[in-house]
């Protein structure tokens, strides 16, 4: 993912902090979505901000990756150092280094916005203790405050665990006594709940737009719930020992964080030094920590009510923390017989080569990329978009492309924010803040089988035409497209799309109504430019195909009409085997992963000739495999769009959040806008606020009236002014309460 996502969202947010992006809406981010929700998981971070000073994106990555990783050791040797007034600096020093080094941080370099978490954990750790022992609330309210602003995801891993941890630090300090159960326990946890419930209150000016930002993509599907453990004991064994790079992202629990960490662990619950009760709920929360790891339902709560398919184990970094804790309370405690400081000196010998050689065998394993030959493709990307910008001047059109960096040697996948990253408004994203409704809409034209991601590989020209694609980078010719004299650069050649419409165009009545029924993706677009168009539009016909199977591979054969068209087509079922299409003998894609495109060119042949599609590889279920085959009748399209062409509206101003034209109509009615439709847009129309509404599930309608139509777009980020309202009141009650709680103590 740092090579298919954050990379670009590096790139992008280098362009907010220079003033050429918006951070809360971008039309970089598929037809246009708010980016509130991505930058909050991938970018909050305070490290980020060192962009303004690099211009190499990777080397910034190393960068921010080696500060987090030395702050995560810098924040535990501060818990460390105040939670075990009598732990020599050794100790403190030494422990440290192992949290900062274990084998999570490592891995997760590759997800460098984790890291955030694991160096703010230590701070809430110390701010929970505060307040469990001496009612002492600032640390708790500004680190679970700061923790959510920087990376709300892990501040939640963290939040959750501090309850536990505080009612392990009460429970560890208190004696249980009937008449003191009040004052001991049930004031202090309101104590805590309030004070946990205000830092969350005063964060709300940023995290209520993210909430409901991703309330309106992944965060609103709660996963399942299997039961069933990740793996056994001596797995979690193996996960403990250094050097075990080959267990990255297994379903293996490592816990890795130096043996001195493990030794000291160990030795908590072995030493004399501690009572039965010490030790009973040591092993209580470290036992539920590691069970909640490895049983699947528990481990989904921790994952924040939700099934995770990579990069086991998320919240480990909590587990290692806990065990670097009781090793530090061991090593308070614990009498060197002999001289100390040799001792002291061979176990620091021992740390330092026992993490070297385990940090660098996971860093080896690890997946790189060549440096120089992504900066060779980043450079030829920005040419590229720049050149374009340099051809057309025009405030509004869409550019795609049907490769990217990354792509896979099966043609399937790649990166899908590039537009983000180089500046122009494409269809494709990916990120794990999508847009589930924008998502629905690609699957039923056919670009894709999957709600994940949005993919682009290869143009269906209705759908491109609609949605105002005009150009589109490409290795090898598209139908429909023509080819133009623009400098190819990553060897994409720049075609242009003759038929691509405007922002938007009038449209009949019947688009309000949704499309219900459609046998499939062609007929689902003929039905859409039909509502457009308010009449019959068959732009898209069947073609009839006769299947063989010969050797275990399936090939359609299908004739072209005798007329002027584009044939495509796409299989059905295909997730279900493990397959490549080829066309006329020649390879096309791999066809058989979830991440691969859907809809394929097949030719622009008008003269009747016969064509194949054939499917071949690992065929392991053949019913409900289909060959879905129509040609795209030009005459019938070209009469379509030029109608709709007469309608369309073209933007004097369109940038991230903003929208600006006039608009001629002849008559009052629909202005259909391929922006998605949005709570967050105000939408003015002469001045007077427009009624907008929500057609077919995406696009944006408004009303206008016959004459000129004075259209502004102004995106504010939905939830912000209670938001912040939110946080004023948390803060205010917060500085009061804790006012209140001084005075008393003067009186």
């Amino acid at each position: 993912d740092m090579k298919l996502q954050y990379l670009d969202f590096f790139s992008w947010l280098k362009r907010v902090l220079s003033g050429e992006a918006s951070l809360y809406y971008s039309f970089g981010k598929s037809l246009g979505g708010n980016t509130i929700g991505l930058f909050a998981y991938y970018l909050s971070s305070p490290f980020n901000l060192l962009l303004l000073f690099f211009d190499d994106i990777q080397l910034f990555v190393v960068v921010i990756a080696a500060l987090k990783i030395g702050t995560c050791g810098l924040t535990f040797a501060f818990f460390v150092r105040h939670r075990f007034a009598e732990l020599k600096l050794v100790w403190i020093v030494l422990l440290a280094a192992c949290y900062a080094s274990m084998a999570y941080n490592l891995d997760q370099t590759s997800n460098i916005m984790w890291l955030d978490g694991v160096y703010m954990l230590p701070l809430i750790m110390l701010g929970v203790y505060r307040l469990a022992a001496a009612d002492r609330r600032g640390m708790l309210y500004v680190s679970v405050t700061g923790a959510i602003l920087i990376n709300w995801y892990t501040a939640y891993m963290c939040c959750l665990f501090s309850a536990f941890y505080f009612l392990y630090e009460k429970i560890r300090k208190e004696n249980f006594e009937k008449k003191q159960i009040k004052k001991r326990y049930v004031i202090p946890f309101i104590h805590y709940c309030i004070t946990m419930i205000l830092a969350v209150g005063s964060s709300m000016f940023f995290f209520l737009p993210v909430i409901m930002n991703l309330l309106e993509g992944k965060g609103a599907d709660a996963g399942s719930f299997v039961l069933g453990f990740r793996c056994n004991i001596l797995e979690l064994l193996e996960g403990l020992i250094p050097g075990n790079a080959g267990l990255i992202n297994s379903s293996v629990l490592i816990l890795f964080c130096g043996t001195l960490t493990l030794a000291g662990a160990v030795g908590y619950f072995l030493s004399g030094k501690f009572t039965r009760k010490e030790k009973l709920f040591g092993g209580i929360m470290m036992g539920f920590l590691v069970f909640s790891a490895v049983f699947m339902p528990l481990e989904n709560v921790w994952n924040g009510f939700r099934t995770v398919a990579s990069y086991y184990c998320r919240f480990s970094f909590i587990i290692c923390c806990f065990m670097g804790y009781l090793a530090a309370g061991f090593l308070e405690k614990w009498k060197i017989s002999g001289n100390s400081k040799v001792i002291a000196g061979f176990c620091g010998l021992i740390v330092a080569a026992e993490l070297f050689y385990n940090d660098f065998a996971v860093i080896r394993h690890l997946n790189y990329e060549n440096a120089e030959e992504y900066e060779e493709y980043a450079r030829g990307a920005q040419q590229s978009a720049a050149s374009l910008k340099d051809y057309d001047s025009g405030a509004f059109y869409r550019t795609e492309q049907t490769s990217s960096y990354g792509l896979k040697e099966g043609n399937y996948f790649g990166t899908y924010n590039e537009g983000m990253a180089y500046g122009f408004s494409p269809l494709a994203s990916y990120s794990s803040t999508y847009d589930a409704l924008i998502a629905d809409f690609y699957i039923k034209c056919g670009y894709t089988n999957t709600d994940r991601l949005i993919l682009y590989n290869e143009p269906i020209l209705l759908s491109d035409s609609l949605l105002g694609i005009k150009y589109n980078m490409s290795k090898f010719p598209l139908y429909g497209y023509e080819r133009t004299s623009l400098e190819s650069y990553n060897q994409k050649s720049i075609y242009q799309n003759p038929y691509a419409l405007g922002l938007g165009c009038m449209v009949s009545d019947q688009i309000l109504s949704d499309i219900h029924g459609a046998a499939n993706n062609f007929e689902y677009q003929n039905q859409l430019i039909s509502k457009m168009l308010g009449r019959e539009a068959e732009c898209f016909k069947k073609v009839d195909a006769k299947l063989e199977k010969q050797n275990g591979e399936w090939i359609w054969t299908l004739n072209s009409p005798n007329c002027e068209n584009i044939l495509y087509g796409y299989l059905t079922r295909r997730g279900a085997n493990l397959v490549d299409i080829y066309v006329d003998g020649e390879f096309r894609t791999d066809y058989g992963v979830w991440n691969s495109y859907r809809t394929f060119q097949i030719s622009d042949d008008s003269s009747g000739c016969s064509h194949t599609v054939s499917m071949k590889g690992s065929i392991l279920v053949e019913d409900g495999v289909e060959g879905i085959f129509y040609y795209l009748d030009m005459e019938v399209f070209r009469s379509a769009i030029a109608e709709l062409k007469t309608r369309e509206f073209q933007p004097a101003v369109f940038k991230d959040g903003y929208v600006e034209g006039s608009y001629y109509s002849q008559e009052d009615g629909n202005l259909l806008l391929t922006i998605p439709y949005d709570r967050g847009w105000k939408i003015t129309c002469n001045g007077e606020e427009a009624a907008q509404q929500s057609v077919q599930g995406v696009f944006t309608v408004i009303p206008v009236k016959s004459g000129e139509n004075k259209i502004v777009m102004e995106y504010r980020l939905p939830g912000f002014f209670w938001g912040c309202m939110a946080s004023c009141f948390s803060i205010i009650g917060f500085a009061g309460w804790q006012l209140s709680k001084n005075w008393k103590r003067k009186g």
